[in-house]
């Protein structure tokens, strides 16, 4: 088995080792930065233990307090710009939501004369146009968005809940255009690798966009494709977009 592949298999199996995932709570508002390297921390006092950095294949969050490797951590720093949720608050605190990148879920406290509330923009097909986001139309997977990572063959899946575009399901492709399929067809190689081999007549034709259309794909040939995704609970990225100084921007979390 190849470096590569024994990384992916292991970064796959993050959700699943490791501590307990924490349920998603809440969100009440977003806010957005306004300083730069502000600290995050445990409790709502500027005593408490800072969120560090834990470099690693992933990079875990771990509190200050936590047993860890000084010279293996950096503080997990707020900074000008960023967007977060947030699920509590308090006269001079806000509580907010992060995730590492083993998609576990933090909630530190930061100090809310650092940030400033921020409106989300309803997530809309017209709105989504202007992104590299497409969507599904009509048929059993209507209303479904995804874009394609052209540099790590990856396609992600998408809805819009609440403002919110969750993502909630991955598949990594291998995709080979061949004149003689004529439509697509989809099958696993001696690695385990998802190939999708496709033709002329699903094709965008465009190289710096997804490969294949999936609008033109049938609902069974688009449902191949969705089962072999994997699917998590919680979703590896949400996106929204706000209102920032009059312009609408995209704010990942």
């Amino acid at each position: 088995m190849s470096k590569k592949i024994l990384l992916y298999a292991l970064l796959c199996l993050l959700p699943s080792i490791g501590h307990a995932r924490t349920p998603m709570p809440k969100i009440i508002k977003f806010v957005v930065i306004t300083g730069e390297n502000i600290n995050l921390r445990k409790a709502p006092n500027a005593t408490s233990p800072r969120l560090l950095v834990e470099y690693n294949e992933a990079y875990t969050y771990i509190w200050e307090n936590q047993k860890h490797d000084k010279n293996m951590v950096s503080p997990r720093k707020a900074q000008m710009a960023e967007v977060f949720p947030v699920v509590a608050e308090t006269n001079d605190w806000i509580q907010i939501l992060v995730k590492d990148g083993g998609n576990y879920i933090h909630t530190p406290y930061i100090m809310k004369r650092f940030t400033k509330d921020v409106k989300t923009v309803p997530i809309t097909d017209g709105l989504m146009a202007n992104t590299v986001y497409h969507a599904r139309k009509g048929g059993k997977y209507n209303g479904i968005y995804w874009y394609y990572d052209l540099m790590n063959s990856m396609y992600f899946f998408l809805k819009a809940e609440d403002n919110v575009l969750k993502t909630y399901a991955t598949i990594e492709l291998c995709l080979e255009k061949d004149s003689s399929t004529k439509r697509i067809n989809v099958s696993k190689n001696e690695n385990n690798w998802i190939t999708m081999k496709y033709g002329n007549s699903v094709s965008n034709n465009d190289e710096f966009e997804e490969a294949v259309d999936l609008n033109k794909l049938t609902d069974d040939e688009f449902g191949t494709i969705m089962r072999l995704a994997s699917v998590y609970d919680t979703p590896i990225r949400n996106t929204v977009f706000c209102i920032i100084n009059g312009n609408i921007s995209e704010c990942n979390y």
